[in-house]
């Protein structure tokens, strides 16, 4: 509602007057200027458009590096990094953005491990393992299960609540995975070298960035800093990281012997 306010006045105070200005000459000029006129007329029709754009208060948008050590110094890769909203408004998701997302189900694993996914994200639970999966989640925001199926696919999921879900399947212990759900689209992860681009839409001084990474033991409060903080961010942990998740596919069982 502000901002169509102040487009309304930049168009009345800005864009008219600079097309008025130009375009009333034009009925006593003659056919040779005509041209001229014109083409003077349309720049200052876009430096007016311009104007308007600045007046309604655009905000470009702005990439943060990030840099995560373990105690050691070390790099880690493999971290989720996040925007977040540090007011009560949380940050929207951006026009033709991804809303429909996949976690599979193959040689007796998820895939992939970890999964990022906006706020309403729609998320379709595949099955391309011989053997039957009972996929469930007893994560406090996002509580489902996906009981045994062969035919048919389960229903999709949609995930309503921000936070982590933790995944895992009532017939095989050993498979585990996690489904981060963020207020927005952005978001990036570290590589190799534990560092990573996050790119941000937004006043920063109304934006936090949060790491997550199932292998990190500190505590919530320690991985957050704001993101209008001297760049790059840098989180130095100081607990020392769990194992890092190297899972051994085995071979499923078939169909028949369920």
């Amino acid at each position: 509602m502000f901002r169509n306010q102040v487009q309304d006045r930049c168009v009345e105070r800005i864009f008219i007057p600079l097309c008025s200005a130009i375009s009333g000459p034009l009925h006593y000029r003659a056919n040779a200027r005509r041209t001229a006129v014109i083409r003077t007329l349309t720049q200052l029709c876009a430096y007016g458009l311009g104007a308007m754009a600045v007046c309604a208060g655009t905000v470009s948008a702005a990439i943060i590096d990030v840099a995560v050590l373990d105690r050691a110094g070390n790099p880690v890769a493999d971290v989720i990094v996040l925007a977040e909203s540090k007011t009560e408004e949380p940050l929207t998701l951006g026009a033709g953005q991804q809303t429909t997302f996949e976690m599979d189900q193959q040689n007796l694993l998820f895939d992939p491990y970890v999964l990022v996914v906006p706020v309403g994200a729609t998320v379709n639970f595949l099955n391309n393992d011989t053997t039957a999966h009972h996929v469930y989640s007893f994560s406090k925001t996002n509580r489902f299960a996906l009981p045994l199926h062969k035919s048919r696919a389960p229903d999709p999921v949609v995930f309503q609540s921000t936070g982590i879900v933790t995944l895992g399947c009532n017939i095989h212990d050993n498979m585990v995975a996690y489904i981060v759900v963020a207020e927005s689209h952005q978001h990036a992860r570290t590589d190799s070298s534990g560092n990573a681009k996050l790119t941000v839409d937004g006043d920063l001084d109304d934006i936090q960035v949060r790491i997550w990474s199932p292998r990190i033991r500190d505590k919530q409060n320690l991985l957050v800093q704001d993101a209008s903080a001297a760049a790059p961010l840098r989180f130095a942990l100081k607990k020392k990281l769990k194992p890092a998740y190297n899972p051994q596919p085995i071979d499923s069982a078939e169909w028949e012997e369920y």
